[in-house]
């Protein structure tokens, strides 16, 4: 097994402090540097390298100060991977079928993973997803093997077994994780792992096969496939660690989800390529509020190194610390999944003591682009400097082609290669627009990029705020929300206006213990609002943003509630009363309480035309007329 020919040649990573170190690093070829060109390759080699000792703890209750963590060896991980390669080896898996993972982060969930990907391709998936979506996805992936968790789960994922297979006729079997028995009509996965012999996993991938499927996007219809290779997967965890400056014997905490390529790298792969150890926060991780209530106490009882967590985890964290600054003996913060709000950065770190380091990049290119680097300095507000052998450049794009570079500081589209760029969607026709001539890919973010080569998102492509024909960047808006004293979290979005177009409004959640109103917020703010366009039509206090479930915050969702809140006050309705749907392409329509053809629903109708909302009768309109 696993006879890659770079497999025991690793070398060592020198520090990461500005581009110069980027540059000296990719002066060879990324091949020279790695472990093993596949991700079977890579960890066969860790395992070797690091036998028994612990590559991950699992702790069940993380918030119980008495939990003892379930620990196991690098070899051992190894070992129980190739056995989950064995099982769905012995279940007819070929290299090209796929295994839908549809778990919770279980101790067994990263094992399954990579068994699925030695034998096949692995998909892991959003449990939390309907099961039309899940059905639909599996189905159009050509699953064939299905583990989920059992009945004992607290999730409801087990109960939407029935219409996931009335979804998705191709799956053949079905694997219950984490329960002491399986139900009747599914294959228990633990009875079937202790039985199988590693060595019956089957032959090495290469480097070119597909080892995983995540999806993305999904905000309307169904979400995006994006296959990646075996060698993309390689590739990124040697960029990823260095990018983050993994030495081995580091301890780093994992709250994020499994089924998001983030928490796969990061919180597993690169880890373990790099001879960390990973500490996974249970089963819930920070979606628990009882680990986001005892984050601090947590990490005082499993110590880490390194702890990784999105910009809403960072927000959270900083209003919970209550301990000394610089005494938590973290020596890095990681903060992905989304760009940092520059103060959010500096509160926290002014706060904690512990620096962070912003990361940045997507789905399509296997994780990370960029890395503030973790031997440098940080920049609160940017996502750092491109990683070795990524290439990014800021550009003119227009209907799918790169009409030209643009110099430093000019903001524009960002583009990116590099050796771990995805091969393409499953669905050749959402590849349009994304994959572009010279091998770029399409970030879809836009972005600046300094004289040193730091790089600052600036906003997305998609959440550009259209008002009269003027662009307007959320992030003039949200930079001075967000340094606003009383603010934890804001974000702006574009409200659909009859005249405008569009025009900006924001949401935000309070400091703990602040009690203000979204007009004092505003009316503190506008003034320091670098355009007079960009100032919010209004503010909204909220007790929670809506989170995508990798800790982004959901613009589609605000989108939905400033529609919602605008359509409410216009017709003089309770807003609870009206609902909202997407519609393909993003457009808003407000479902009304009323009945399709009758007077209130017309009269509600045109109005909301006025303010350019569309509406949509309710399928189960209440009697009541609006008031004039």
């Amino acid at each position: 097994m696993t006879a890659d020919a770079h497999a025991g040649r690793p070398r060592h990573l020198p520090p990461f402090r500005t581009l110069a170190d980027v540059e000296a690093l990719e002066r060879d070829p990324i091949d020279n540097h790695l472990t093993g060109r596949t991700m079977t390759a890579v960890l066969a080699h860790a395992a070797r390298t690091h036998g028994g000792r612990i590559a991950a703890s699992y702790l069940a209750d993380p918030a119980d100060p008495d939990g003892v963590a379930e620990e196991i060896g690098f070899a051992a991980f190894f070992a129980r991977a190739m056995q989950a390669a064995a099982v769905f080896r012995s279940l007819g898996l070929t290299r090209r079928d796929v295994v839908a993972c549809l778990l919770p982060a279980l101790p067994q969930t990263v094992e399954i993973g990579w068994g699925a990907a030695h034998a096949g391709i692995t998909m892991p998936v959003n449990p939390f997803l309907e099961p039309a979506i899940i059905g639909a996805m599996l189905g159009r992936a050509g699953a064939c093997i299905l583990c989920i968790e059992g009945p004992s789960g607290r999730d409801g994922t087990w109960e939407k077994l029935p219409a996931i297979l009335a979804a998705a006729p191709g799956i053949r079997h079905v694997l219950v994780v984490g329960e002491p028995a399986a139900p009747d009509g599914v294959l228990h996965y633990e009875t079937l792992r202790d039985t199988a012999d590693p060595a019956d996993a089957g032959p090495d991938p290469m480097p070119g096969d597909i080892a995983a499927c995540f999806h993305t996007g999904g905000t309307t219809g169904l979400p995006k496939i994006a296959p990646l290779t075996h060698y993309n997967l390689a590739c990124m965890s040697l960029i990823a660690g260095f990018g983050a400056g993994l030495r081995s014997g580091d301890r780093l905490t994992n709250g994020m989800p499994l089924f998001h390529v983030g928490a796969l790298v990061m919180g597993a792969l690169a880890p373990f390529a790099h001879g960390c150890q990973v500490v996974q926060l249970g089963r819930r991780g920070y979606r628990d509020p009882a680990v986001m209530a005892g984050l601090w106490d947590i990490f005082g009882r499993a110590r880490p190194d390194i702890a990784i967590g999105p910009p809403t985890v960072v927000a959270a964290a900083t209003q919970s610390f209550a301990g000394t600054a610089g005494k938590t003996g973290l020596r890095a913060w990681i903060s992905s999944a989304s760009s940092l709000p520059a103060e959010v950065h500096r509160r926290f770190t002014d706060r904690t003591g512990v620096p962070i380091k912003e990361a940045w990049g997507l789905t399509e290119a296997t994780l990370v682009l960029t890395y503030m680097p973790p031997d440098g300095e940080s920049r609160p507000g940017s996502v750092g400097l491109r990683l070795p052998w990524c290439e990014l450049e800021v550009a003119r794009v227009t209907d799918g082609r790169v009409i030209g570079f643009l110099p430093r500081g000019t903001a524009g589209s960002i583009i990116a290669r590099s050796p771990s760029v995805f091969p393409g969607y499953l669905d050749p026709a959402a590849n349009r627009g994304v994959l572009l001539d010279g091998g770029w890919l399409d970030t879809g973010d836009i972005g600046v990029m300094d004289a040193d080569g730091f790089l600052t998102i600036t906003g997305r492509a998609k959440d550009v705020i259209i008002r009269g024909g003027h662009n307007i960047d959320p992030a003039l808006i949200e930079e001075p929300l967000n340094a606003h004293p009383d603010v934890a979290l804001g974000a702006a979005v574009g409200l659909p206006d009859a005249r405008l177009g569009e025009v900006p409004v924001a949401f935000v959640t309070l400091t703990r213990g602040r009690n203000r109103t979204g007009a004092d917020i505003l009316a503190e703010i506008a003034p320091t609002i670098a355009e007079r366009a960009a100032i919010p039509r209004w503010i909204e206090v909220l007790p929670a943003l809506p989170m995508t479930a990798v800790g982004k915050v959901h613009k589609p969702g605000l989108r939905r509630e400033a529609c919602r809140r605008a359509a409410a006050a216009s017709l003089g309705l309770d807003p609870d009363r009206i609902g909202t749907d997407e519609l393909p392409g993003g457009r808003i329509v407000v479902i009304l309480p009323f009945a399709a053809g009758s007077t209130a629903f017309d009269q509600a109708a045109a109005t909301l035309s006025g303010l350019g909302l569309d509406a949509r009768p309710s399928p189960a309109p209440a009697p009541e007329e609006p008031r004039p």
